[in-house]
């Protein structure tokens, strides 16, 4: 899966494992991101609360939900620099 700083393997049946806690957890992020909004953002819940001032730990929860295809990104990388802070602007796919 690539992120934004790295890209990362994951065991499938592992991320199949946990795909509706990955699924909740990403359904908690501000619900702006359903129709897409920047990364800088992902740090508000969806009770427009700050629930980490990591962007390690931002990423984490990105990469996790890139894995099961629950968030995707709106542009290609090489649109990023464009972007508010050079960050990609993501969105949550419903199922």
């Amino acid at each position: 899966v690539e992120g934004i700083t790295i890209n990362v393997g994951f065991n499938k049946k592992k991320i199949e494992d946990h795909r509706e806690e990955i699924i909740d957890l990403v359904d908690n992020l501000h619900p702006t991101f359903k129709e897409g909004w920047s990364f800088l953002n992902m740090c508000l819940n969806k009770d427009n609360i700050q629930w980490t001032g990591s962007h390690q730990t931002m990423q984490e929860l990105l990469l996790l939900g890139l894995a099961i295809e629950k968030i995707e990104y709106l542009l290609p990388r090489e649109m990023w620099s464009i972007l508010p802070g050079g960050m990609p602007y993501i969105k949550i796919r419903e199922y």
